[in-house]
């Protein structure tokens, strides 16, 4: 037997089955697409055809001016996942200011918790003076030690390892967004 492949679109699917069917009667034996899978293709195609991209407006325009392509794709993903996301690129691609172009989108939900290894948290700080100057300083918080107070500060800096032994301080600030 010969077997061929043809491709439709998914809104011809009902006539081109309703068609053949009518046509090859008896003749042929047609294996439909679960009603189910057919709706989940669907409401793809309908979500991508209200896909717009989020207003980046709200984010500081210097990571704006500094975003490759991708990055900017990734900071939209994210903030149309309401900043609920994994940014799982290689190292060196940029992971870092597409978590704070994200935060930042939504920097009304904060104060902010960067927690990240105890290597990099002045590389943290570093970028966030870089791509966020509208930050001051003084809202930026290392938080190097159990005795360090959380007080009023939008973004506080802190190591797996400290956050783990302080848990309950922590929970105590009530971060409304955090980067983990």
């Amino acid at each position: 037997t010969e077997t061929r492949l043809w491709n439709f679109h998914i809104d011809d699917y009902s006539k081109l089955v309703t068609g053949i069917k009518a046509q090859f009667s008896g003749a042929i034996e047609v294996t439909g697409i679960p009603q189910f899978v057919l709706q989940v293709f669907k409401n793809n195609l309908t979500n991508q055809a209200n896909n717009t991209d989020p207003d980046l407006s709200k984010i500081d325009e210097t990571l704006i001016y500094k975003l490759m392509p991708f990055q900017r794709e990734g900071i939209c993903y994210g903030i149309k996942k309401e900043g609920r996301c994994m940014i799982a690129d290689d190292m060196g691609l940029g992971k870092t200011i597409q978590a704070l172009g994200i935060a930042h989108y939504y920097r009304e939900d904060w104060p902010l918790l960067i927690v990240t290894p105890s290597s990099v948290r002045y590389q943290w700080s570093e970028a966030i003076y870089q791509f966020l100057p509208s930050i001051p300083a003084q809202h930026i918080m290392q938080y190097s030690s159990g005795k360090d107070y959380l007080g009023s500060e939008k973004i506080t800096i802190v190591s797996y390892d400290l956050l783990a032994r302080n848990i309950t301080a922590f929970e105590r600030k009530g971060f409304g967004s955090i980067i983990f």
